[in-house]
């Protein structure tokens, strides 16, 4: 498992998820893997419940994040932790200033979208 990319993704997923909540004339961008910062493990031997965490740089904007996972048993699936477990760890500040919803806030990094002229 490539726990860094699989947390992008899912961020990409619910920045897409929510795109209506962003200012006309703004997205947010769609997030990379800059690099996995750290990756822990540990078993839950009460539920058989592996659980990951890791803390990931994204661009643009050099955003932290840190966000566990879950993987049941030993199979190959992968459980994403619910939105309130994602973390950001560093400040924001302006990075997400065309959006107010609370969902995308700490995760938006706004880019202005150019419109093509017409003709």
């Amino acid at each position: 498992m490539d726990g860094g990319k699989y947390v992008v993704r899912q961020l990409n997923k619910l920045l897409s998820k929510y795109k209506k909540s962003v200012s006309d004339g703004y997205v947010c961008s769609p997030l990379s893997l800059s690099r996995t910062v750290s990756a822990r493990s540990r078993m839950n031997r009460e539920s058989s419940r592996r659980e990951y965490l890791f803390v990931v740089e994204t661009l643009p904007g050099w955003s932290m994040f840190e966000v566990t996972v879950h993987r049941e048993g030993n199979g190959s699936g992968h459980e994403f932790s619910d939105l309130d477990d994602i973390s950001r760890i560093n400040m924001y500040g302006f990075q997400s200033h065309c959006t107010d919803d609370w969902r995308l806030k700490k995760h938006c990094f706004c880019v202005k979208v150019e419109r093509k002229p017409h003709g």
